[in-house]
């Protein structure tokens, strides 16, 4: 009797197995409208990140415990984006999807050189939270999938943006138009390391590869330019668990969509992964992190939005690594490291012709090396606010003018010595650029740039002017010219030496068929 009830407990339990872990298949074809197949296009269930990219034949097939009625999208970088109803249930057939060209005839001009643009409705879009996440070998990091566009370089030991050559210093990453000094996971030598920001947090990312305007300063490369989404569809809780770690978040809408917030916490533990996947590099200690995000936003007014985002995180690694002045002789190199981000920004109109920006950033980051003996720790501490008007003067001219001003803090400790070394700047930047369209197809940009920073007590006055032309119904051509700068970073301005801006000149040109 007990081998009976054994029996049928363990069949029922299989059961509901069977029953939990069913996964309902979605597969087909995409096609363009003269049968071609469709390469890389990317397709996946509306809300979610579930979902896949055609292969070279055009077909795509993936797996899902949703059921029910549900839209799957499918999305490619020169075909309109196609939506489709489906109610999704055990057995279903192949599906066959046509996908229409995108084209957009160019009616207004629109400078557009050295920009990658996502959700920058003037420009094409290039790249979105989707495409980064199958992006392959990015594992979902923005900066990663953005290293695979034109102009970037591959650099195995460091996970930053190197655009044609020189530092990943060079390269200003921004949310809501407010400076990220640190970020990127701090790290040990020669192992690359993500950025900090989930892409899911953004609804635009307008990478600059160079030309960019004047409102940007104190990058000599380029500018990422993140801006976090707005109200969600509905609220939502969310749980996720990865190979080395999980994530749980909520989010909140109030009922009248005015009012929106939410929550996430992480925690990561890389030790058991790569117990099992074996690593080039002699770990003593795996990464292993813990993460919170917290954001709010609120309607003010009929245009105006308030919106507060904030970011926290500590991680703790450490490392055999070899020392050339010993023969290669391995020591222990570990790196514990403390960050926190708050940006609070407001956007809104003043008028039918005129609208505003104002922010607030602060930053802080520890980082604590104990490097063969040789402990150090150092904390920085940047406040940082800006402030600019956009809007139309007459029917063919717009303006743009604006300033910020940076408040920067670095707290230098040896620890092996016991001495303790402060360094402080207080650094300001102003700009007017202006955009006159000459004819319908024929808009200049001269705009123009002055930073000074107290630590370097120099001025810089960086000029800059951009030209598109539109060169046929669905093409135009953009030159872009201007002076850049960037100010060396504390690590050498510290060491007493007479340093000033590093500067660079850059010439753009762009041909665009869209």
């Amino acid at each position: 009797m007990k081998r009976l009830s054994l029996l049928i407990w363990v069949i029922v339990c299989l059961g509901c197995s069977l029953r939990v872990f069913a996964q309902n298949r979605i597969s087909g074809q995409v096609s363009d409208r003269q049968g071609t197949p469709l390469t890389g296009v990317n397709v996946f269930i509306k809300g979610t990140i579930e979902g896949t990219s055609t292969d070279e034949y055009g077909q795509f097939t993936f797996q899902t415990n949703i059921t029910g009625d549900t839209v799957i999208v499918f999305r490619h970088i020169t075909m309109e984006e196609r939506q489709l109803p489906l109610r999704i249930h055990t057995g279903m057939p192949a599906l066959s999807v046509t996908m229409k060209e995108k084209r957009k005839e160019l009616d207004e001009v629109v400078i557009t050189a050295g920009d990658f643009g996502v959700g920058d409705r003037k420009q094409a879009t290039v790249m979105n939270t989707m495409d980064v996440e199958t992006t392959a070998g990015t594992d979902g990091d923005i900066t990663g999938a953005l290293r695979t566009l034109p102009g970037t370089q591959q650099v195995g030991e460091s996970g930053q943006l190197f655009v044609r050559g020189g530092s990943g210093d060079e390269a200003k990453i921004m949310i809501d138009g407010l400076d990220i000094p640190n970020p990127f996971l701090a790290g040990v030598p020669d192992v690359a390391q993500r950025n900090r920001f989930s892409p899911h947090l953004f609804k635009g990312i307008v990478f600059n590869t160079g030309g960019y305007s004047a409102q940007y300063g104190g990058a000599l490369s380029s500018v990422l330019a993140l801006e976090t989404n707005d109200h969600p569809s509905k609220p939502s809780t969310v749980i996720a668990l990865i190979p080395y770690g999980g994530q749980i978040g909520h989010d909140f809408l109030d009922e009248e969509r005015r009012i929106s917030g939410g929550i996430d916490v992480g925690y990561s533990n890389f030790g058991p992964y790569y117990s099992l996947i074996p690593q080039n590099v002699d770990w003593l200690k795996a990464p292993e992190s813990g993460m919170i995000t917290a954001n709010f936003r609120k309607n003010t007014g009929k245009t105006g939005m308030l919106k507060w985002y904030g970011y926290g995180n500590m991680l703790h690694q450490s490392i055999n690594y070899p020392d050339v002045e010993l023969q290669g002789k391995p020591f222990p190199y570990t790196a514990r490291n403390s960050n926190a981000i708050s940006l609070l920004t407001y956007t809104g109109k003043l008028n039918e012709r005129w609208r505003m920006y104002a922010g607030y950033g602060f930053n802080f980051n520890r980082d604590r090396i104990e490097n063969n003996g040789a402990d150090s720790q150092t904390a920085t501490f940047q406040h940082q606010v800006r402030l600019w008007f956009a809007g139309k003067i007459t029917d063919w001219a717009t303006l743009h003018v604006g300033a910020e001003g940076y408040d920067f803090r670095a707290d230098i400790d040896s620890l092996q010595h016991a001495e303790q070394f402060r360094w402080q700047d207080n650094e300001w930047g102003a700009w007017a650029e202006t955009d006159l369209r000459v004819t319908p197809g024929l808009m200049i940009r001269p705009g123009v740039r002055v930073e000074h920073s107290k630590a370097l007590n120099t001025y810089v006055l960086l000029p800059r002017i951009s030209l598109a032309h539109r060169t046929g119904r669905y093409s135009q051509i953009s030159l872009t010219a201007g002076d850049y700068a960037q100010k060396p970073t504390y690590i050498f301005l510290q060491s007493g030496s007479a340093l000033t801006y590093a500067r660079a000149t850059h010439y753009v040109a762009n041909f665009q068929y869209s």
